[in-house]
């Protein structure tokens, strides 16, 4: 009987340092997650402002000024006809696609 009473303390003790534990955790979660959503809000800012995603250097863009001995690359898409207004699916309409390069010369 004796031997129940001890095992009961114990048992109390351990299940207050599991809920003492658990709450610390539970308090550093909140503030790891909280700076996660401020570090993401703060990365996307910089993915948003420099694409490379380089934050120590500034990208120069590239201004060209003619068009002459370029080449360009075209992708188009388009059907036969347009879609219908009222939502089917019309499947007499032909649709094309493909690639084009052109180049310009001087």
């Amino acid at each position: 009987d004796n031997y129940s009473k001890k095992d009961s303390l114990f048992a109390t003790a351990d299940a207050e340092n599991l809920r003492e534990t658990a709450k610390k955790l539970r308090e550093e979660a909140e503030v790891l997650e909280s700076k996660l959503k401020v570090d993401g809000r703060r990365d996307n800012n910089n993915n948003n402002n420099n694409k490379e995603g380089d934050n120590d250097s500034k990208v120069t863009p590239i201004f060209y000024t003619s068009l002459k001995e370029s080449i360009w690359n075209l992708s188009y898409r388009f059907a036969s006809d347009p879609p219908s207004d009222n939502g089917q699916d019309n499947n007499d309409v032909s649709n094309y696609s493909g690639k084009l390069t052109v180049k310009l010369l001087s």
